[in-house]
């Protein structure tokens, strides 16, 4: 049984202030009923919307609208550290307080809602909307996000810039990867993957991370602009694997979770946008850059967020050296069976380090950093640095190693992603989204570049 006392006197610690309705952040929205039959539930019982904070808590919460329980003030915060609490996650942790309390910053209600089909556009830049030509992603302000970021962790801990749209985990100490475990029987939370946000609404991972999270006895967050005052500690509302992911097969490695509410941009206040995706072309023998929290080629956990430069080679050659490295190896050889085994197809991408002459160490992904960015950078006609991801990182054969690492294509996966993205736009449900988006998914029909 929830105890409302208790969650009500924890969340108002925080705050010497007696509640005050605020100016609305995004524009005027209306409450709204999260129940179908709250209309009738009232017509049944008259007195249903009646009581005070504890009797009344199914109404108050599931049918704002009918029961009126927003008056004229709509959908706005009733204290001031509304946006404060959000950032640092009660909406999920105290949520019977935060959406009501909270409605607006908690995306209850209003422009960061999950069902406001309306796009974010903010001084002529489209956040939402992927096919939109003003749709805006893959550039930031490097200097001033990389203080941030040096401000915080300092400058031995921060390496390079992060990338646009990069999703990072809650933790008490430096973060590792982007995606966050919670347990209700474990105060610690488990960090899987790495992940990037694609729109203000869906992040992007590989489908083998995801399988770890199909208890329902657990739920995920990430954390989004890590490092600076906006931080702010997100719910994932639901995921949609691609139907065509057998594990432990390396294709169609790829998933989409959307988030609870939409993250908020405005690239002249918090100087960061989305990640571009985009198809590049022929890339064999192009630079490109991996980023993640993952371990180092020493085994050990990485203080912060690390980037290596890696080329990317063409399938044919992979497929080459990945025979000649696997032929003596039966450890090797088992798990690009297993993985691998119908060679390494289109919707597959590989790419090689640069060796370390006084380490001996390649450059690369590392255990942990699945589901992670790679992605290649140019500069745009106003002195941007623009980033295009091509791929999420899907596995290898070791850290530090000169092997191929291989990447799931985003190219190939366009298609599906559009339709996910373009129907949960349209409010339509998950399982419709999945069988409808399912049928234009991606089918294995040929082997190709075959790993012996």
């Amino acid at each position: 049984m929830m105890n409302w006392g208790k969650i009500y006197s924890v969340v108002k610690k925080t705050t010497n202030k007696e509640n005050t309705p605020q100016e609305p952040q995004y524009g005027n929205y209306g409450c709204r009923d999260f129940h179908a039959h709250c209309k009738e539930i009232l017509k049944l019982n008259s007195s249903a919307c009646d009581g005070d904070f504890r009797s009344s808590q199914f109404m108050r919460i599931a049918c704002m609208e009918t029961c009126e329980k927003c008056g004229t003030k709509g959908c706005v915060d009733e204290f001031d550290e509304c946006k404060q609490w959000t950032r640092i996650g009660f909406c999920s942790k105290y949520a019977p307080f935060m959406v009501y309390n909270c409605r607006e910053s908690c995306g209850t209600c209003g422009m960061r809602s999950d069902v406001v089909p309306t796009s974010q556009i903010v001084n002529g830049k489209d956040f939402s909307d992927v096919m939109s030509p003003n749709f805006f992603c893959g550039t930031l302000f490097d200097n001033e996000v990389k203080q941030r970021l040096v401000d915080v962790l300092g400058e031995e801990v921060f390496k390079p810039s992060p990338i646009p749209g990069i999703v990072l985990p809650e933790m008490k100490e430096i973060p590792d990867v982007s995606l966050r475990q919670d347990s209700p029987f474990d105060e610690d939370k488990k960090i899987s993957c790495g992940s990037v946000l694609i729109n203000d609404r869906f992040i992007l991972t590989a489908a083998h991370c995801e399988e770890q999270f199909e208890s329902k006895s657990t739920t995920r967050s990430v954390v989004i602009r890590h490092g600076s005052k906006y931080m702010e500690t997100i719910k994932v509302k639901r995921t949609f694997m691609h139907p065509e992911y057998r594990f432990p097969l390396g294709y169609n490695d790829v998933a989409l979770s959307e988030l609870s509410r939409r993250v908020m941009f405005d690239f002249e206040k918090y100087g960061d946008s989305p990640m571009c995706c985009g198809d590049l072309g022929l890339m064999d023998g192009k630079q490109a850059l991996v980023q993640g929290f993952g371990l180092t080629e020493k085994g050990e956990q990485s203080a912060g967020l690390l980037q290596a430069n890696v080329t990317i080679i063409s399938n044919e050659k992979c497929a080459q050296i990945l025979n000649h490295n696997v032929s003596d190896h039966m450890l090797y050889k088992q798990r690009t069976k297993n993985t691998l085994k119908y060679g390494i197809i289109n919707q597959v991408m590989c790419s090689v380090g640069t060796k370390d002459e006084k380490t001996g160490n390649t450059s690369g992904p590392c255990e942990g950093d699945s589901g992670g960015p790679l992605f290649q950078q140019e500069i745009t006609d106003e002195g941007f640095t623009k980033s295009s991801l091509i791929g999420i990182v899907a596995g290898g054969l070791g850290c530090g190693i000169n092997i191929p690492t291989w990447y799931t294509r985003i190219s190939e996966f366009l298609p599906w992603m559009g339709c996910i993205v373009g129907a949960a736009k349209l409010g339509i449900s998950t399982d419709a989204i999945a069988s409808n988006c399912g049928r234009i998914a991606n089918k294995i029909i040929k082997t190709e570049n075959e790993i012996n």
